[in-house]
């Protein structure tokens, strides 16, 4: 006979293996047997299949509880308890009392000290003559081997598990960059919205200046039609602009261009003649076509006798309008041969001029025209030279 610690193993002929001195508390107390290498290999089989039995006795006793056999390299099998919810494992003295007192119903009834019926300890198995050694021994190996299948089962579950919290945590970064990306948008647009509101508020205040030139220029015309009465020739002329005046607002419904036109051409004569370009006529709307659907228009031409002056007249001077305009001086010379032997000069003009139209238009070489208040005025440095085409 050999015997370890709580086993002891009889005759092997006999085909008889009995539990001896330890009750099924064994099983749950430490988590089973203390030193693993005390125990044969013949013992290990049947401690597994005796806690199994243990386990199957003890399930359905707890509602959140599931009885599992489980070995370690240091303790042969023991019975530990999986909960339902968490997925956690515990120990029987790690759970709580009302558990622990459900458990110690269930082993009360198993335990030897009390005296059960053999046919109710869960450490007994009995078995007849008529079974050998190696029966019980093909019986342990194919537990085993059930064992060997539920644990790799468990593994390929525990991958799965793994893969699944693998992709959760790719799916939340995504979220996560799409939300920065949502965020960013969503700051553009704010940004937009703001430059929007921006650029509302300075039409409104072009507004407002438009209507204040509008009541200045009425009260001018009021005082010229008075002065118009000392001087016959002064009134017809004073009668004519005011005429021209009243046609022009009259049908100004939004043309701002010819009116700024209008403004600008009388300020011409004074702002070229002060950069040394004396001015003999200025014109307004000056037209002229080619052949194949060509055509060019000027909105202010100033001439004299050896240059001329193209101004682009804008309510609102942009880069675009620039840069038309500087196609517009290229040409110039081909719709109005006329004027082949002049110095072909350009310059711009607007009443309300976009963040870099004007510095672009003087890196061009070309004059600007800007508004100060209520008065007009070159927006180039004494130093600038235009170009000349």
């Amino acid at each position: 006979m050999s015997e370890s610690r709580g086993v002891q193993v009889e005759d092997a002929s006999c085909g008889h293996l009995r539990l001896n001195s330890f009750t099924a508390h064994a099983y749950l107390n430490r988590y089973g047997f203390d030193d693993g290498d005390r125990i044969l290999p013949e013992e290990k089989l049947f401690c597994r299949q005796e806690a199994t039995r243990l386990a199957d006795m003890l399930r359905g006793c707890l509602t959140d509880w599931e009885p599992c056999v489980i070995a370690t390299g240091h303790n042969p099998y023991y019975v530990s308890f999986k909960n339902n919810a968490t997925g956690e494992f515990s120990s029987f003295f790690d759970m709580g009392e009302r558990e622990r007192r459900k458990i110690d119903k269930v082993l009360d009834r198993l335990d030897y000290t009390k005296n059960v019926a053999p046919s109710t300890v869960v450490g007994e198995i009995a078995m007849t003559q008529a079974v050998t050694f190696d029966d019980v021994w093909k019986m342990f190996q194919e537990t085993d081997r059930k064992f060997q299948e539920t644990d790799r089962k468990f593994q390929e579950t525990d991958r799965k598990f793994q893969e699944t919290d693998r992709k959760f945590q790719e799916t939340d970064r995504e979220i996560k960059e799409n939300a920065r990306g949502i965020k960013e948008t969503w700051l553009q647009m704010k940004e937009t919205d703001r430059k929007f509101q921006e650029t509302d508020r300075k039409f409104q205040e072009t507004d407002r200046k438009l209507q204040e030139m509008f009541q200045e220029t009425d009260r001018e015309i009021k005082e010229n039609a008075r002065e118009a009465k000392k001087i016959w020739q002064q009134m017809k002329e004073t009668d004519i602009k005011i005429k021209e005046v009243s046609t022009q607002i009259g049908n100004l419904g939004g043309k701002w261009g010819k009116f700024v036109e209008w403004l600008i051409s009388p300020a011409c004569e004074v702002l070229f003649a002060q950069r040394g370009i004396p001015v003999h006529q200025v014109s307004r709307q000056v037209k002229a076509k080619l052949p194949g659907g060509r055509q060019i228009e000027i909105d202010v031409f100033v001439v004299n006798t050896d240059a001329v002056v193209l101004v682009e007249v804008k309510s609102t001077l942009t880069v675009g309008y620039v840069r038309e305009h500087l196609a517009r001086l290229a040409e110039f010379k081909e719709f109005f041969p006329v004027y082949a032997d002049k110095r072909v000069i350009g310059a711009v003009a607007g009443i309300v001029i976009d963040e870099d139209a004007d510095r672009f238009a003087i890196n061009k070489g070309l004059f600007v025209i800007e508004q100060t208040g209520d008065a007009l005025r070159m927006a180039n440095d004494a130093t600038f030279v235009p170009r000349v085409w």
